[in-house]
């Protein structure tokens, strides 16, 4: 008898695990269908007419945007869609130098997959070659791949130039994840077949870019924040979304960066409808602002953080 009892528990408890697996997975198939789905290529920002206006020239400004892609099945669609948009961006704000190294560079093998089931598990559509060019004016704007070897190289190209005064904008998307470093666990950025930690992009930045030059760094992938404690540098702006380790992404964009730079351009991206974020009525959105608008808009449990290290009286005004 006791025996038939148990067998009979155990007979309930695999029909209730069963029945709680087969809803979880429901449950994941219908959030995929209803946050994950995305547009395809090209992404919206690429198909709204009038979102990208040119701007006069803003004298000293640099940028240096990285997607490191990992490898082709874990380098997703929205990587990819991150830098076209940050980098479109700053182009129509009159940013005169953008650097971009992204994933195999200009390599024609295929480096970025179809599709992420809930934006995480590559999940069909095969693997694809990234386009080289991120604004479809028919002219390749990426530089190289995002190994560690172009990204000293475009460091030091970028510090060559740079004059007092001068300002620097990085962008970072990609995987972000705990690794040994050292010896010890810490958060790493993924490259293209390598992996960059936060000490490594201090480094980076200290060695070429000068001290009278202003640096801010959006890092827009997993542990950003914990990543970005570990640059140190004075005279740069920090900004991470992600409290305490995750950022949230839909199949087009990672959250956060989408609603950083609709502030910066004054429009939705996806419908074009206007995006306020001057707040101070000068007429431009500096980096701060833009923060602060993507904050109040951004609904996705990521509590994004602003940080400076050095003096902030200083800052550039665009900062």
């Amino acid at each position: 008898m006791a025996g038939a009892r148990r067998a009979r528990k155990v007979i309930r408890l695999l029909r209730v695990s069963g029945i709680a697996l087969i809803s979880l997975v429901l449950l994941m198939v219908i959030a995929d269908r209803a946050f994950f789905q995305g547009q395809g290529f090209p992404p919206p920002h690429l198909k709204l007419t009038g979102l990208l206006p040119s701007s006069p020239a803003r004298e000293g400004t640099w940028a240096l945007l990285i997607n490191g892609g990992v490898r082709p099945d874990k380098n997703y669609p929205r990587y990819w869609n991150n830098v076209s948009l940050v980098y479109g961006t700053l182009k129509s704000l009159g940013w005169q130098k953008i650097a971009v190294l992204n994933a195999d560079g200009l390599s024609r093998e295929p480096d970025q997959s179809g599709r992420a089931f809930l934006g995480m598990f590559t999940s069909g559509g095969g693997l694809t070659d990234s386009p080289t060019d991120l604004d479809q004016d028919g002219r390749p704007d990426i530089q190289g791949p995002a190994t560690k070897a172009e990204l000293a190289r475009a460091f030091a190209d970028i510090g060559r130039g740079m004059r007092p005064g001068d300002s620097l904008f990085v962008f970072i998307t990609d995987h972000g994840k705990l690794a040994p470093v050292d010896g010890r666990l810490k958060p790493i950025a993924g490259l293209w077949g390598d992996r960059l930690a936060g000490r490594e992009l201090d480094a980076l930045l200290r060695a070429h870019i000068p001290e009278s030059c202003w640096a801010a760094v959006l890092a827009a992938q997993c542990w950003g924040r914990s990543f970005l404690k570990d640059v140190t540098r004075p005279n740069t702006l920090l900004i991470a979304p992600g409290r305490p380790n995750w950022i949230w992404s839909n199949q087009d964009y990672s959250i956060f960066p989408q609603r950083f730079c609709e502030a910066l351009l004054g429009k939705s991206v996806v419908s074009g409808n206007p995006v306020r974020a001057d707040t101070d009525g000068d007429g431009t959105v500096s980096l701060r602002e833009a923060f602060r608008s993507a904050c109040a808009r951004d609904h996705t449990p990521e509590w994004p953080l602003l940080w400076v290290n050095g003096d902030a009286s200083g800052m550039p005004e665009i900062f």
